[in-house]
């Protein structure tokens, strides 16, 4: 776990973010070897875990620290913050109806294993965000369909559309 104090800094634009920067030593001290990745810890004594880090391009990353973490806080932009982290290498939870669907589907299951671990997880919460069992059937079908035939996201919502279930 890292440790350091950060000032919350704003995009100055209109609804700009605010965000803490965290610098290549603290990056370095994280051995996250990658060039995107999640972290998890505190922020003074708001807990919070599977926060992605975006990359500035110059080796900093910064941290977003939205609504919930300022109104937790009570922090703002020019504040500084008490900042612990650690690399969060914990994996989402998938839908049990999609790995179900896609155990009957070998070649949609096989393509789905080569996506990245944020399209596997953004297409199960796509699957499980349905408010309706015909909605979510709906896009288990397009899913597993698009899946099948090695397509991406564009296609399945063009599969998604044209279905009739």
């Amino acid at each position: 776990m890292i440790r350091f104090a950060a000032k919350l800094e704003k995009q100055n634009k209109p609804g700009g973010w605010t965000y803490l920067v965290v610098t290549p030593a603290h990056i370095k001290k994280l051995k996250a070897g990658k060039k995107t990745f999640r972290v998890r810890g505190r922020l003074d004594a708001f807990e919070f875990k599977r926060v992605s880090l975006l990359s500035f391009g110059n080796g900093s990353y910064l941290l977003p620290f939205n609504a919930a973490m300022r109104k937790a806080t009570g922090k703002k932009a020019g504040d500084k913050i008490a900042v612990a982290m650690e690399l969060d290498e914990t994996k989402a939870k998938l839908s049990a109806d999609l790995l179900q669907c896609l155990k009957e589907e070998p070649e949609a299951l096989r393509f789905f294993k080569t996506l990245t671990p944020f399209f596997q997880n953004f297409y199960s919460k796509w699957v499980e965000d349905a408010k309706t069992n015909p909605t979510k059937t709906r896009r288990l079908v397009a899913l597993v369909t698009t899946l099948a035939q090695k397509q991406g996201y564009h296609y399945l919502l063009e599969t998604y559309r044209n279905s009739t279930l």
